[in-house]
């Protein structure tokens, strides 16, 4: 009953690890692509909001 507690805990652990790694790499993808995003925003604004000198 051990060896297959050991067995199944086992599994599940690669699993977690799997679902982990493919968290990790599709959060990273995402920041990737909003930072580009962003650069494209700011490079593309042409209202430039400045403060009045009262």
């Amino acid at each position: 009953m051990k060896q297959n507690a050991r067995e199944q805990a086992a599994v599940a652990a690669e699993a977690l690890l799997h679902a982990a790694l493919w968290s990790f790499f599709a959060l990273f993808i995402g920041v990737v692509i909003s930072a580009l995003a962003g650069l494209l925003g700011v490079t593309t604004n042409t209202h430039r909001v400045t403060e009045s000198q009262p």
